[in-house]
């Protein structure tokens, strides 16, 4: 049978035990949902939430013939997320589909994700105002379908990974940072993220002229990094600028594209990024260049800003096959040598392919 749980204001400090082989709804139309205490001991007492299909909500949403749609509700608690899991992994289990919205109008989270989560598919949507939408730090784990991450704040990050996501399927990871007042990040991952038969796809916007759009970048001992393991897939960073600690590795056969989010960015090779507003670059240095692993690299927009090679660059025969893409100009205020065995193949005037001979 299925399990509904509606409140008014959800209290804190709630330790719930909920099993059904039925659909689970935890909504509330105002206030937090914080659901606590998921660590290792009590999991193993039964401790934990198991259903089908699972939606955790504060926004007062609901069923609509079968399809479950998120509200207008939100929370002001500065204490508590929206909606924040806290434990350990195998937290919440889903053999269907799991769906989390939350939305803070205060200086917390949207959504906060401490516990470890496995289900069918998972999607998380987080609203935030002077707090970041998103932020995870339980492992995430799909095992048949996608894993999706939105958030958008006005102030605050977007959207922070900082636990292993993976997926069976395709990973769509979102994030905004909507005022031109915000000093934070769209998206941050600190974690490995892992499509296993799927594409990855991640989208960084931050709309102040201080921080990156997309990072990927350490915390404690973790690294950020993004991964495809079937063949032929395809890592996509759309962003107008990108900081690049951690790796993306596509394969031999893979592609990664690092494609900017507005038309008038332009594409620097072998320098820095820049935040001003209306005269942003995405820029990628020898060192981040040297992170990539792929059979394609794919740089700039068809309908774009230019692209420029600023500094002395060399990629490796690993970074894969380079096209660079622009509604605009290639120019060569440097040296670019591709670590391909032969080939150049300028196919227009707006497109410049540096290909490997493979014999």
């Amino acid at each position: 049978f299925p399990v509904t749980i509606v409140m008014q204001f959800a209290g804190t400090g709630w330790n719930p035990g909920i099993k059904s082989e039925g659909d689970i709804t935890i909504r509330s139309n105002q206030g937090s949902i914080a659901l606590n205490n998921f660590d290792n001991a009590n999991v193993e007492s039964g401790l934990a939430i198991t259903g089908r299909n699972i939606v955790i909500d504060n926004t007062g949403g609901n069923w609509i013939d079968g399809v479950y749609t998120k509200g207008i509700g939100y929370s002001e608690s500065t204490n508590w997320a929206g909606v924040q899991l806290n434990g350990a992994a195998g937290s919440v289990v889903a053999t269907g589909d799991l769906k989390i919205f939350g939305n803070s109008q205060s200086s917390a989270a949207g959504v906060v994700v401490g516990a470890g989560i496995t289900a069918q598919s998972i999607s998380v949507e987080g609203l935030g105002k002077d707090g970041s939408a998103i932020y995870t730090a339980g492992a995430l784990n799909s095992i048949e379908g996608d894993v999706i991450l939105k958030g958008t704040s006005i102030k605050g990050g977007g959207v922070t990974v900082q636990g292993e996501v993976e997926a069976q399927g395709n990973v769509e990871i979102s994030g905004y940072s909507n005022s031109p007042e915000s000093q934070n990040q769209g998206v941050v991952i600190q974690n490995a993220v892992k499509a296993t038969t799927g594409d990855i796809n991640v989208t960084g916007v931050t709309n102040g002229n201080v921080q990156t759009a997309v990072a990927i970048t350490n915390h404690g001992t973790s690294t950020g990094s993004l991964q495809t393991v079937a063949d032929g897939k395809t890592i996509n960073i759309n962003a107008d600028s990108v900081r690049l600690i951690g790796t993306v590795n596509a394969g031999s056969k893979g592609t990664v594209s690092f494609t900017p989010y507005s038309t008038s960015t332009e594409v620097h090779l072998g320098a820095e990024d820049s935040f001003a507003s209306g005269a942003r670059v995405l820029g990628l240095s020898q060192t981040e260049l040297n992170q990539i692993t792929a059979g394609e690299l794919v740089l700039g927009r068809g309908d774009g800003g230019s692209v420029k090679v600023m500094g002395n660059v060399v990629t490796n025969e690993t970074t894969g096959n380079l096209t660079l893409q622009t509604a605009n100009n290639i120019d060569f205020n440097a040296n670019l040598m591709s670590g391909i065995r032969n080939g150049i193949n300028k196919n227009n005037s707006n497109v410049l392919d540096l290909y490997r001979d493979w014999e």
